[in-house]
């Protein structure tokens, strides 16, 4: 009789013990898709890995990242190439793939076929948890600073992290849709060098045009976040504001290859089912265009080049966003001196297709008009390079891209309550 215990109460209190036991070892094992992160993933700040899994299914393992940027702990998500070992003497190039606003770390592999699409190619993606309205900014909080520090976050830690751990290399480049379309503009021109190539799609590139901010500090509304805890007042913090513009940062792009790409006009386009009910989300499309004309107009000034794709109609959507991944991705690969298996159509040539997409405008920001934002006719040498402008998106006829002489206030930015 255990201890003296009667026979009853014995089998109760060993049953209660084993139980326990039992309990405890369920709290301290690790699930059989995890693993301990590697003692190395840690970046220069002391932020760390804390926990590392695999994706069921999938070449994606999930990290989980204590960041002292953040203040809490933060998701990742890694694509591995094949044949990738943390053993390995090789490193693998980096594409920093950022998310949109009101999705997650989880977005790409979740709406879209980024991992089958590139199961094939020789690169590491890492797809980093941004916020539903983060901006890939860190937070100027009144001058007080602090988190959310996202570019800490994203370029000191997590990129480090991978290098260091993953077997990443710091030749890298970085893509983003929507929100992320201007953080991949936004890290690339404050980061001069950081990245060899940079795709935007959606994204609005330039902060400061007329009724931009209004738009931005909309959104951020939304969110139910201050809409001025993240670089304060337009004009009274100006400096701020001009530190987190690539319009006004144009020049920190040379060097690096550019893509942008966005629709034009918010309508319907190809991709978009027959029945679909038109979005306010889509406004999106001819608010990034907007900004697209007036950032890449900037670069041409200073002899800059970049690939441009303005399609015309198209919602703010996954199948676009899909599509223009598809079209820069081989560009992106060959950058990066990485291989190409995944079959693909090449994007535009960088510089003759490009530039010929550009309205001819001068900087908007010292216009009183925005331009319109929609399609519209277009200089007849430019209308005939113009291969990727939907037809439908030219039949607002009689009316041009770029402010009109005679101040004609349907040329105004709307600011619809989406925003």
């Amino acid at each position: 009789m255990l201890g003296g215990l009667r026979p009853r109460r014995a089998l109760t209190r060993l049953t209660a013990v084993t139980a326990g036991v039992l309990v405890a070892a369920a709290m301290t094992a690790q699930p059989a898709s995890a693993a301990a992160p590697p003692k190395n993933a840690v970046a220069p700040n002391g932020s760390r890995v804390v926990a590392e899994k695999k994706v069921a299914k999938s070449r994606a393992v999930d990290l989980t990242v204590a960041s002292k940027a953040m203040r809490r702990n933060m998701p990742v998500r890694v694509l591995l190439p094949r044949g990738w070992k943390a053993t390995a003497k090789r490193t693998w190039p980096v594409v920093l793939l950022l998310h949109g606003g009101a999705d997650n770390y989880t977005s790409w592999t979740k709406k879209s076929d980024i991992a089958k699409f590139t199961e094939k190619d020789g690169v590491i993606i890492v797809m980093a948890e941004a916020g539903r309205a983060g901006n890939y900014t860190n937070w100027h909080n009144y001058g007080k600073g602090g988190p959310p520090a996202w570019e800490t976050f994203h370029l000191r830690e997590v990129l480090p992290i991978i290098e260091r751990a993953y077997r990443g290399s710091t030749t890298r480049a970085i893509v983003g849709n929507s929100m992320g379309g201007y953080g991949a503009a936004a890290y690339t021109a404050r980061n001069p060098g950081m990245f060899r190539h940079m795709a935007s799609f959606s994204g609005i590139v330039a902060t400061q045009l007329p009724f931009v901010p209004a738009i931005i500090m909309k959104a951020q509304k939304q969110e139910k976040t201050d809409p001025y805890a993240m670089w304060g007042y337009p004009r009274v913090n100006k400096s701020v504001w001009d530190a987190h513009d690539p319009l006004h940062l144009a020049a920190n792009f040379r060097g690096t290859k550019l893509y942008f790409s966005s629709g034009t006009t918010s309508l319907r386009g190809e991709l978009d089912p027959p029945n679909q009910k038109w979005h306010p989300a889509s406004l999106g499309e001819p608010t990034s265009a907007y900004t697209i004309r007036a950032l890449t107009a900037k670069l041409k000034s200073l002899g800059i080049p970049a690939t441009v794709n303005l399609y015309g109609n198209g919602s703010h959507s996954w199948p676009y966003w899909q599509r223009e991944l598809h079209r820069v991705w081989p560009s992106i690969m060959k950058t990066l001196g990485a291989s190409r298996a995944s079959a693909a159509q090449e994007a535009p040539a960088d510089d003759s297709a490009g530039w010929n997409l550009l309205p001819k405008v001068p900087d908007l920001r010292d216009t009183p008009i925005a331009p319109r934002l929609g399609g519209g006719d277009r200089p007849k040498d430019e209308d005939q390079n113009d291969e990727n402008q939907n037809d439908e998106g030219r039949k607002d006829e009689g009316r041009k891209d770029g402010p009109r002489e005679d101040g004609d206030l349907r040329d105004r930015l709307p600011l619809p309550d989406i925003f």
